[in-house]
């Protein structure tokens, strides 16, 4: 083998190998391998005039990262207050992008961490997509609430606490279906 392909194929398989590695690394963004540090009792708002948001998903039917041919990742598993998430779906086609809830882990399982004005719909509208999408929430309460549909009747109720978060899309359509339409990623926030 003349050197100059020696050195041409070593350097390929060496780019190859570096990019495999990236990919591996990203595609591994679905949860944190490990139990929360933190877990609260509970996350409750004391606000009458505001309801919890609803789940738009069965929670039997929830899968993690992967559901058909559609999946979600985030970019980093740990963020701080204020830091930024990045989640990115990918699907052949879904619902609108609104079809999301954002969790908080607690003792008595996944709580929204959305409150809507009480007698206000937060409803979505039913179109299809084609394509996958990508969120970026800044993990603050105006943040969250900002991302939101229907912002000018969303809060975040109570306060951001330091746990494990998750984020769920509830609109994946076609084979991704068969998941049951929801994928989601969870991340620590330290508060």
């Amino acid at each position: 083998m003349k050197r100059r392909d020696l050195v041409a194929s070593v350097g390929s398989g060496t780019v190859l190998a570096a990019v495999s590695g990236c990919l591996a690394a990203s595609g591994d963004t679905v949860r944190p391998d490990t139990d929360p540090d933190r877990v609260p009792a509970e996350f409750t708002c004391e606000d009458d005039a505001f309801d919890r948001y609803p789940a738009g998903y069965d929670p039997d039917e929830l899968r993690w990262g992967d559901a058909g041919n559609a999946s979600i990742r985030v970019d980093s598993l740990a963020y701080e207050y204020g830091d930024t998430a990045e989640l990115t779906l990918t699907a052949p086609e879904r619902g609108n992008s609104d079809k999301w809830n954002v969790e908080l882990f607690t003792e008595g399982g996944w709580v929204e961490l959305r409150a809507v004005e009480t007698d206000r719909d937060p409803s979505n509208t039913d179109e299809d997509v084609d394509g996958g999408h990508r969120w970026n929430l800044e993990l603050t309460e105006a943040g969250i609430a900002e991302a939101s549909r229907h912002a000018d009747r969303v809060r975040v109720c109570p306060d951001l606490v330091s746990g494990r978060y998750r984020f769920v899309y509830h609109g994946v359509l076609g084979d991704g279906g068969a998941g049951g339409g929801s994928v989601a990623a969870a991340f620590d926030v330290e508060v």
